[in-house]
């Protein structure tokens, strides 16, 4: 799978068949909304329900997605995004790669980030019950999210949102401790 870079929240490339679309939720203590089926392993909320097919006109239009946005976190999460934090939704970026049944066609993985207007601990999180399975929702450090998430440490996607949240941190008093998180991503 190969990253793309969001160039300033910039459309949508639905040329291909969206495979995945995975959120970000980033809390105003600066933690991540992480989710897991067996409480050890967790990833971000995300659907793999086709989101061009969800999207009214298959737009390419970031503003669209809200709706997408807010259903993926809430049924995965249970959290209920306001239209505030939506105001926040930001399209960070997309992975192009080949799908599952190995055809050779193309795919993309979407990836948005919310800015929650709330801290972490301000909320109480409660499992989710889907099918025949349940999901935990959590909020994390980076730390934690490092040995939960196997695939985040030295990720390109890790590094555009910690370059994003550095940018466009809303809370002064956390860009120290942003300024951290990137002085270690240089050690990987």
């Amino acid at each position: 799978m190969n990253w793309h870079e969001s160039e300033n929240n910039s459309s949508i490339p639905l040329k291909l068949p969206v495979y995945k679309t995975h959120v970000w939720v980033v809390s105003k203590d600066y933690k991540y909304l992480l989710v897991s089926t067996d409480g050890i392993n967790f990833d971000l909320p995300s659907s793999t329900i086709n989101s061009s097919e969800y999207i009214q006109n298959n737009t390419s239009n970031i503003q669209q997605y809200k709706n997408f946005i807010k259903t993926i976190v809430k049924n995965e999460t249970g959290l209920v995004l306001s239209n505030f934090d939506l105001s926040n939704l930001y399209f960070l970026g997309y992975y192009v790669g080949e799908d599952d049944q190995k055809t050779g066609n193309q795919i993309l993985i979407l990836s948005f980030v919310v800015l929650y207007s709330k801290s972490s601990t301000d909320l109480f999180l409660m499992p989710v019950q889907r099918e025949n399975f349940f999901r935990f929702p959590m909020f994390m450090n980076q730390e934690e999210a490092f040995d939960s998430v196997s695939w985040l440490k030295g990720s390109s996607e890790y590094k555009t949102l910690i370059e994003y949240l550095s940018k466009n941190s809303l809370v002064n008093e956390e860009m120290s401790l942003l300024q951290e998180n990137k002085a270690d991503l240089k050690q990987f």
